[in-house]
């Protein structure tokens, strides 16, 4: 469909240029903040680091057995059971690792990206918050 040549162009929505004039994305920062906090389990996770004993679960999977490392290669099937729950461990660790840095990464580059605008944004959001 083409336009009618005697219609009038559609502006765009104007974008404030920082995201500290932009109310609607401030109200979005403050319910995701506060949900957040309503979800932070860090105490929880503490306690389980405390809790957790190595010499317990050192010859269990991880793992469902198909999520190790090499599995169903020629090297997993010439492993011993103590090298394969190894393979399971490994990859746990390397997986969960990954997940930590893209996290790390992600936090780091927002702040990079952000700092600037830190200032004006905390105290936006400090007025919702208080």
């Amino acid at each position: 469909m083409t336009p009618k040549p005697d219609a009038e162009p559609t502006q765009a929505a104007e974008t404030p240029a920082r995201l500290s004039e932009d109310q609607k994305t401030l109200r979005k920062l403050d319910l995701n903040f506060r949900r957040n906090k309503q979800q932070d389990h860090t105490s929880l996770l503490d306690a389980a680091a405390k809790e957790f004993a190595y010499a317990a679960c050192v010859n269990a999977y991880w793992n469902p057995e198909e999520f190790s490392l090499m599995w169903g290669t020629p090297l997993w099937k010439q492993s011993s059971a103590e090298q394969r729950v190894l393979l399971n461990q490994l990859y746990w660790v390397a997986y969960y690792s990954q997940i930590i840095s893209a996290e790390i990464a992600t936090i780091s580059a927002w702040t990079a990206s952000d700092a600037a605008n830190s200032g004006a944004v905390n105290a936006n959001i400090s007025t919702f918050v208080n």
